[in-house]
């Protein structure tokens, strides 16, 4: 055997040695041992002694390897025995060449070694080669432990046993182990070395712990006695499986061993992407460490189900106990399994909403699970994701396929299937989702068109970003990544964007029109551009006091234009109809209403000219846009009417052109008004008053 690894580990063993001395008269014995425990290790190894052929110019190469399962130890921990058994040159009494076999005990946790069991367990050959420098030196001393110097290399052995044997081979034989011995035929001469690649292959088809409980060996004699279950020898026994070396298999006898010969072949793979299959198959099945015995073929098949994606699909379906282990799988760590995509798509789909037993989703479940980032898997990707957006280490998960994403040119489909789907109300998510972002970095690159394009207009669910990212409880920095996020470089902001876009990174003001309008659609706006403007120091700007100054303007306008729809529903009189209508068109003419629809409610339900003019004197609160509105509108089209309020329209007489101009319709009115200007000084007073106040206010 080579010599071990470079980056090898040291393993103490127990150890002992059986064989004869000189002259001896007597049957093989342990002739030292650990702590001059020679009985106890007696009792240890002759079982197991794979027993050397009658004829030895017929024997196979040696040495012989043999691997067993030992006792636990005083903590309660497994052993695996192995030993290595050559000739000597020793003669005992009879004259014939002795064998001698070197024995060493070591717990199987250490084989295991520290880190996952397919990158750090050590195998049949790693064993052998270990054996083979310790047996060079063995402890003189009884209180002396030896050591193994074990390369963790189980995975590349049984790797590399593919190519000594075909996977369907390997694989009969692994089947059949679980229904009782196994014996390899006609490879009497076959190299050792190849030996120990096929049993690492054969069992590297089995949980990597059920080597805690299996016996396996390079050579046996085929009558013997021993308790060796998997090895090379002839003849084979009558109750074992016959594994001929040169030959196909044959069939396996019904039951566990056929179910668990079909179970891997589903996962081993068939033509392109077999070799990776393969691979990915011996690391999974090498990660089940955990001790678990070869008699229990239920329990063994089950256990290396659960180390296939497509196993833990049927584990699922098993009910709550199953659940959880199904979840433990995923949460172990990065589920490997390449070319199983249909499999993490369909396990994907099935715990998105949270797992069987009820228990929520976590987003380490999503990000072990590994699902391709494709346009296949876009929307069940999206779906998932946000489910674990709002949960405390949700972003990193999104984060961790939004990368994939990017590489895959996706993350600008991706980002926007996420944005869909946010609500307002969902505050967590939100911040989740600007996490993300500010994580991703500049998104030039990626040309996020779509995503530009749903944060173009003001919906709820970018307001509300907008609204979370500029609270005083978080920094400005998520206000940034948006905006360069919506905003591409050298282009203007969106018009809802303007008056952050020009607080915050010194783009263009935005008009105050504008903004009055976008406050009056979406109702709060303002506030969060106002608490924008107070975080960088800029709640004096002109601008921002003008857009304040209109939109309050016209939320009054809005309540009173709601109270005149209430105060005039149903009417019946021509008069107050007409009145209805020269005060909507007031409003809508955007003047400060005034106390107005008090006073319209005073006249409401009567048509009297007197009533009129009681409403007329009370309105030097009000406005000359709003009178000369009204009453243009009072006076059309009746000419029963027409006298009054024709006086009263001889108040506009005095004004400036321009002013007369925008009333042309009103002129005759004015012209029939003038014989009767005397008696309408209560009109002329009110109106005085008004322009008095008009001028004191500028």
């Amino acid at each position: 055997m080579d010599a071990p690894a470079a980056d090898s580990r040291q393993v103490a063993a127990a150890w002992a040695v059986f064989g004869k001395l000189p002259g001896d008269m007597r049957d093989y014995r342990v002739l030292s041992a650990s702590y001059n425990q020679l009985d106890y290790f007696d009792e240890q190894i002759r079982p197991y002694v794979p027993e050397a052929p009658t004829a030895r110019a017929e024997a196979p190469p040696r040495p012989y390897y043999v691997f067993w399962p030992g006792p636990d130890t005083v903590t309660g921990k497994p052993t695996l025995n192995c030993g290595r058994a050559d000739e000597s040159d020793v003669r005992d009494a009879s004259g014939r060449l002795s064998d001698r076999l070197r024995f060493f005990s070591a717990e199987v946790r250490h084989l295991v070694g520290g880190g996952p069991a397919a990158q750090t367990a050590a195998g049949y050959r790693d064993l052998a080669a270990a054996m083979d420098a310790a047996a060079r030196s063995m402890p003189a001393d009884p209180e002396e432990w030896a050591y193994l110097d074990l390369a963790g290399a189980a995975l590349e052995a049984a790797l590399d046993g593919v190519r000594v044997r075909e996977l369907d081979w390997l694989a009969a034989g692994a089947a059949a182990l679980l229904s009782g011995r196994v014996v390899i035929t006609g490879a009497g001469q076959v190299p050792v070395e190849q030996k120990l690649l096929c049993l690492d292959a054969i069992c590297g088809l089995l949980p990597y712990g059920v080597r805690a409980t299996l016996s396996a060996a390079t050579y046996a004699r085929g009558t013997g006695l021993h308790g060796i279950r998997l090895f090379f020898g002839d003849p084979a026994p009558p109750d074992a499986f016959e594994l001929p070396w040169a030959a196909p298999p044959p069939a396996l006898a019904a039951g566990a061993a056929v179910r668990y010969r079909k179970q891997l072949a589903r996962r081993s793979g068939r033509g392109a992407g077999t070799a990776e299959a393969i691979h990915e198959l011996f690391a999974e099945l090498m990660d089940l460490a955990d001790p678990c015995a070869v008699d229990d073929a239920d329990s063994v098949i089950r256990l290396a189900g659960r180390a296939s994606l497509a196993g833990l699909e049927e584990d699922l379906a098993e009910g709550a106990g199953a659940a959880e282990r199904a979840r433990v799988f995923v949460r172990r760590g990065p589920v490997r399994a390449r070319g199983a995509e249909g499999a993490r798509a369909r396990l994907w789909d099935r715990i998105q909403p949270g797992w069987p037993d009820g228990v929520a989703l976590a987003p380490v479940d999503l990000r072990h699970l590994e699902l391709p980032v494709t346009e296949v898997n876009l929307e069940r990707l999206t779906a998932g994701l946000y489910a674990v957006l709002g949960s405390s280490d949700g972003p990193e998960t999104v984060l961790h396929y939004a990368r994939q994403a990017r590489a895959a040119r996706l993350a600008d489909r991706l980002l926007a299937g996420l944005l869909r789907r946010l609500t307002p109300r969902c505050e967590t998510s939100l911040d989740g989702f600007a996490e993300v972002l500010g994580r991703l970095g500049d998104l030039t690159a990626d040309e996020p068109r779509e995503l530009r394009a749903a944060l173009a207009e003001p919906s709820p669910v970018p307001l509300a970003l907008l609204r979370r990212q500029s609270a005083p409880s978080s920094r400005l920095d998520g206000v940034r990544v948006l905006l360069r996020t919506a905003v591409p470089p050298g282009r203007s902001a969106p018009d809802w964007l303007k008056a952050p876009y020009a607080l915050v990174l010194g783009g263009p003001e935005p008009g105050s029109d504008l903004l009055a309008a976008l406050d009056a659609d979406h109702p709060g706006y303002l506030d969060v551009v106002r608490g924008i403007a107070r975080r960088v120091g800029k709640a004096a700007e002109p601008w921002l006091r003008q857009a304040e100054a209109r939109a309050a303007r016209q939320r009054r306008a809005e309540d009173t234009r709601a109270e005149l729809d209430a105060l005039f529903d149903g009417l019946e009189y021509a008069a107050e109809a007409r009145v209805a209508t020269a005060a909507r068109e007031a409003l809508r003419c955007d003047c400060p209403p005034g106390p107005l629809v008090a006073r319209l409610a005073a006249w409401h339900g009567s048509g009297e000219t007197e009533r009129l003019r009681h409403l007329l004197e009370r309105i030097a609160d009000g406005d000359i846009w709003l009178l000369g509105t009204l009453m243009r509108c009072v006076v059309a089209g009746d000419g029963t009417r027409s006298t009054f309020p024709g006086h009263v329209v001889a108040g506009f007489r005095d004004q400036p052109r321009e002013l007369i101009s925008k009333e042309a319709d009103l002129h005759a009115e004015i012209a029939r008004a003038q014989a009767g200007i005397e008696r309408i000084g209560w009109i002329r007073a009110r109106w005085n008053r008004l322009c008095l106040r008009r001028g004191a206010a500028r």
